[in-house]
């Protein structure tokens, strides 16, 4: 999808980077949050191992910059398409074209994030899924499960950044029901992935496919396939 729709445009670039660190400012939000929160009351400890709470935090300051993220970039389009280069004056990110890449940039460093103890488990002793002196470590689907896993929370994260966007631009007065789904959806991935520390990573990765088909099918009825269309037209 990087390569398809972002990278020949330069402007495009840009905002890919820009969505990948509104993702980073989000992480580094919530976990100060949550650092406050551990602190201040009587039952931090019974936090420090509760992922429950951590996710629900993680989940609100998320899609919270995903809004304000999106304001600045309707912002920043508006500036942009009011300047004219050459005589162009568009930029390639106006409308849902615009929401998908800045979509990207979020779903790609959850991805990575995502991966990152993955990728630290095959440096280990013995990759997971291997036996070491009749010893189990581990399930030898762990790599295509959290592939699935990635590929999932990526494409979620473009569909949801799509409809918040057609959300944020018809008001969310009148659209709060596209936001309610989104957050939704978000908690919904996130507290089935709370089961994988129990074993059992398919109700995860499940539950994410079908998030993922519902909010693409969001997505596509709310940017129209002739908007989602335009992400391929390249303005360099």
């Amino acid at each position: 999808m990087f390569t398809i729709f972002v990278a020949p445009n330069s402007i495009r670039v840009l905002f890919w980077i820009f969505g990948g660190f509104c993702w980073l400012v989000s992480l580094l939000v919530g976990s100060l949050f949550w650092i406050i929160w551990y602190s201040a009351t009587s039952t931090g400890s019974a936090l420090q191992t509760d992922l429950t709470f951590a996710s629900l935090i993680t989940v609100i300051v998320q899609e919270g910059f995903r809004l304000l993220s999106l304001w600045g970039l309707a912002n920043a389009v508006e500036r942009l398409e009011s300047i004219n280069i050459r005589g162009r004056t568009r930029s390639g990110m106006a409308g849902s074209s615009g929401h998908f890449v800045l979509g990207l940039g979020f779903g790609t460093i959850a991805c990575l994030f995502h991966s990152m103890n993955v990728m630290a488990s095959a440096l280990g002793p013995g990759s997971p899924g291997l036996e070491i002196d009749g010893v189990s470590h581990g399930s030898p689907s762990f790599y295509i499960t959290s592939a699935f896993l990635s590929a999932a929370l990526t494409f979620n994260h473009c569909a949801w950044t799509v409809i918040l966007g057609s959300s944020l631009n018809k008001g969310l007065k009148d659209s709060w029901y596209l936001a309610l789904f989104v957050a939704a959806a978000h908690l919904l991935t996130t507290g089935t992935s709370l089961f994988n520390n129990q074993g059992s990573i398919w109700p995860c990765i499940i539950t994410s496919w079908i998030v993922v088909i519902a909010s693409a099918a969001v997505a596509f009825r709310e940017a129209g396939l002739k908007g989602l269309a335009s992400t391929a037209e390249f303005h360099n």
